[in-house]
């Protein structure tokens, strides 16, 4: 966050990195990976967050019992763990595609640098509330710790590339990421699912990383998205051959990830009509950095099915319930539809027995829960 001046200091042209003006290219296709990087500051500080809340909820009594066990405390404290996983399903896709599909970069890094903080400055504010007047007061360490990282989460914001820049470099390639992934071509569909299922298994063996073919523009190209159709067919499939509570909640999952898919066709939908309306204006309208706003949440809901379907053996037992993938994709259906429902008390009492138990042992609150205390 600070910079760097250099007096008389001479640099060989054996030093030269790249080719000779090539310098411009190095630094954006760099910024890629600085851009998906810097989420994990946002995440680190809602984890720390929601940490402190449980420390305080846990242990608060109120009407009968700790505050934890509370419906609506419940809910809040869920709904934030389940935005962290939302935004651990969308990082790991995002690292994993600089090997995997280093070409479509441009598109993960922005996606991923817009959509973490944004939606993540909803769990800090709903940690807040839990947390009550005590987030402001400084007489135990959780306190103080929280209003730290409510300080240090904006730095995830603006850094290497603010809100506004981030939505921009969306929105100038949304007319074609929206078209291919809703015209759904059948080689086109069937080339993004084969490469999509290993940018989410965390356990498949990755390619050597190849900065050269990352591309500053990804041409229309969003694998993850336009292999979502699909992959809520895999979902009701599997549903089908489900029994018990796990059928009716594919079934649940499999019907809010299809709702979030449709919001595909408004937005291409809308899209025509704003370039109808504002021709070469649109590239500069608000109203298309709104539909770019828009798709950064499909994003995030297809990385979380797509994880679900082809990372689950990697990912911690106790998240591998469809539970946790409804409650999880209910969070993100809330974007568009903010009194919608699909997730009951089963379902928000499942997942708030996950979050716990991480809590009681000290383990990240991630799909990849691994000990985070000594």
């Amino acid at each position: 966050m600070s910079g760097v001046r250099l007096r008389d200091c001479f640099v060989p042209d054996s030093a030269l990195i790249g080719g000779s003006g090539k310098g411009l290219e190095i630094a954006l296709k760099s910024g890629q990976l600085v851009r998906i990087a810097i989420s994990g500051i946002a995440m680190s500080c809602v984890d720390t967050a929601l940490r402190t809340t449980l420390d305080f909820a846990v242990e608060r009594q109120i009407f009968g019992g700790p505050v934890s066990e509370i419906p609506y405390s419940q809910r809040q404290l869920v709904e934030s763990y389940a935005d962290l996983l939302i935004a651990d399903a969308l990082t790991l896709g995002a690292v994993r595609s600089l090997q995997l599909s280093p070409d479509q970069a441009s598109i993960w890094s922005s996606v991923v640098k817009y959509f973490i903080p944004t939606f993540l400055s909803q769990s800090i504010g709903r940690l807040a509330v839990v947390l009550g007047a005590r987030h402001y007061l400084r007489s135990h360490p959780r306190h103080g710790i929280f209003q730290k990282v409510m300080r240090d989460f904006v730095i995830s914001d603006f850094a290497d590339g603010n809100t506004v820049v981030n939505l921009k470099n969306i929105a100038l390639q949304l007319e074609r990421l929206l078209a291919n992934a809703v015209e759904q071509v059948p080689e086109v569909v069937a080339g993004a699912v084969a490469r999509t299922a290993p940018v989410f298994d965390p356990a498949h063996p990755m390619e050597p990383y190849l900065p050269n073919e990352q591309q500053l523009f990804s041409r229309g190209v969003d694998d993850s998205v336009v292999a979502l159709r699909p992959a809520v067919a895999e979902l009701r499939r599997a549903a089908a051959a489900a029994t018990g509570p796990d059928a009716a909640r594919l079934a649940g999952a499999a019907d809010v990830a299809g709702e979030i898919v449709g919001e595909l066709d408004r937005l291409a939908a809308e899209h025509r009509k704003l370039s109808a309306e504002l021709g070469k204006a649109t590239g500069q309208s608000a109203e298309l950095y709104d539909l770019a706003k828009q798709y950064t949440t499909v994003s995030a809901a297809a990385a979380v099915v797509h994880l679900y379907l082809n990372g689950r053996d990697s990912i911690a037992p106790a998240l591998r319930s469809p539970a946790v993938l409804l409650v999880c994709l209910e969070r993100l259906l809330k974007q568009f539809r903010p009194t919608k429902r699909a997730a009951g008390p089963e379902e928000i009492a499942e997942v708030a027995d996950a979050m716990l138990h991480a809590h009681r042992e000290g383990r990240l609150f991630s799909f990849r829960a691994f000990p985070v205390n000594g």
